[in-house]
C-alpha cells in the first residue's frame, strides 16, 4: 500500500502525490516533518499498489480524510 495526498478537485489514483514510500508491511509511520508538498488542505488516502515487474497504482482502498498542513520553516515540524 501507499499513503497519498492531493487537493481539492483531484483524485486519489490520478492526483495523489505519495508521502512514505509503498511498503508491504500492514502499518507504516509517517512523519510530519518529512512532508514536502508545502503547506494548506489536503485530503489523503491508501493506494494498492503493485511494486514489480513494475509500479503500477491498482485500487483506490479508501480514507479521504482533509488535513490541514501548515507552514514552517524548511526541515522543521510545520
Amino acid at each position: 500500500f501507499e499513503p497519498v495526498f492531493w487537493r481539492e478537485g483531484g483524485t486519489a489514483l490520478a492526483n495523489g502525490a505519495g508521502y512514505g514510500g509503498s511498503t508491504t508491511n500492514t502499518s507504516i509511520e509517517l512523519q510530519p516533518d518529512q512532508f514536502f508538498h508545502g503547506p494548506g488542505d489536503y485530503y489523503w488516502g491508501i493506494l494498492l499498489v503493485k511494486l514489480e515487474p513494475a509500479y503500477t497504482r491498482e485500487a483506490y482502498l479508501g480514507g479521504q480524510r482533509r488535513v490541514r498542513v501548515e507552514g514552517g520553516s524548511s526541515g522543521g515540524g510545520g
